[in-house]
């Protein structure tokens, strides 16, 4: 499913008294691989919950085209995004077709029996996520790899216009990871938005058309790839020395770390500041 893009506007999360993100603006739109990258504890997850309305926005508003989010049913939502956590839901007790079926409940009754257009969904999210074969399988008995991608396979089921992945990647061996980012754009060429968290730069420059980076719980940055990913922008929210420099095998970045920047490298205001929020 395709459709309108979700769009946060100036979005203002509190958490226990204090702002935890404040002012964020970000647009996942249709048909884009949107990163979504900061250091640990920056806000990122907390902006994709606040996409997502699993977090309440104490401020600014998420849209999905211009309709206000959090004026729509849990159905409604439900049918406009699809969210994967880091941690995703147990389901260890099912056998991966059952867990990948229970992305089909915002598209039918709350008691009502799987349809032949329930069935034919969850047989495409289980053949686009490649794990058709595990069909039968117990969630439990499922490596780490395979177990993301039958969560994956239950997002896409639920047939999002936009999906929302945190950290999918985390804790895969490097196929696994490929296999991810393949699916991700994959999906995005179907016309799909998806934002998702990453941690590993090179491979958001590689996967991602657009990059909004969460810095001190607030968007400091948001562009392409090449345009966000500079020495001076990595050296101010990551504390780090690197090299940068187009990477013609993969078509992304090659960023090389160089080193930990001191307190005299740090000294003066950061080069980046949250960004200008428009009138």
């Amino acid at each position: 499913m395709s459709g309108a893009a979700l769009t946060a506007r100036a979005v203002r999360v509190r958490r226990d008294g204090r702002d935890v993100l404040s002012g964020a603006d970000i647009r996942i739109a249709p048909g884009e691989v949107h990163g979504i990258i900061g250091p640990n504890g920056a806000g990122k997850s907390t902006l994709l919950r606040a996409l997502a309305s699993t977090l309440p926005v104490a401020e600014g508003a998420v849209l999905a085209g211009a309709r206000d989010v959090s004026r729509l049913s849990a159905r409604s939502r439900a049918r406009i995004r699809a969210l994967l956590p880091q941690e995703a839901g147990h389901g260890d007790d099912l056998r991966v077709r059952e867990l990948v079926m229970m992305g089909r409940h915002p598209h039918r009754g709350l008691l009502a029996a799987p349809t032949a257009a329930d069935a034919e969904a969850v047989d495409t999210a289980l053949h686009r996520a490649g794990i058709a074969s595990l069909a039968a399988r117990e969630v439990r008995a499922l490596s780490g790899g395979q177990r993301r991608l039958a969560f994956i396979a239950k997002a896409l089921a639920q047939q999002p216009a936009v999906l929302l992945l945190d950290e999918p990647l985390a804790a895969l061996d490097p196929r696994h990871q490929l296999d991810v980012l393949a699916l991700i754009r994959e999906v995005a060429h179907d016309g799909v938005g998806v934002g998702v968290v990453l941690h590993d730069l090179e491979l958001a420059s590689r996967v991602c058309h657009r990059i909004t980076v969460v810095a001190r719980g607030a968007v400091v940055a948001s562009g392409a790839p090449s345009d966000v990913l500079t020495p001076r922008l990595l050296a101010d929210v990551y504390g780090v020395r690197a090299r940068v420099s187009p990477c013609a095998d993969t078509g992304g970045l090659r960023i090389a770390l160089l080193g930990t920047l001191t307190p005299a490298d740090t000294a003066g205001p950061p080069e980046y500041a949250p960004m200008e929020q428009p009138a």
